[in-house]
């Protein structure tokens, strides 16, 4: 598994150094691809974490999405207040 992540971090490294050229709907023009127009689909929040940290050795910036801040007192509170 870590060879997957690993061939992932490193083709994605590889295409943000090559800014292939990414068309934009609303300008009806190309620009530059940005890092954050990347993104990889996991099947599990493990496998999210495993790929992001790949993306981190290979020295690319990740963000995931975090679980249970809701389940947490001041999510119920916010909720509540909802």
């Amino acid at each position: 598994a870590p060879w997957t992540e690993n061939c992932i971090a490193r083709e994605i490294g590889r295409l943000i150094d090559e800014k292939p050229p990414v068309f934009e709907k609303g300008r009806k023009k190309t620009r530059p691809l940005r890092p954050s127009d990347v993104a990889v689909l996991c099947r599990t929040n493990h496998q999210c974490v495993a790929v992001a940290e790949a993306l981190h050795r290979a020295g690319i910036e990740a963000s995931i999405a975090r679980t249970g801040l809701l389940g947490s007192r001041e999510g119920s509170l916010v909720l509540a207040c909802l």
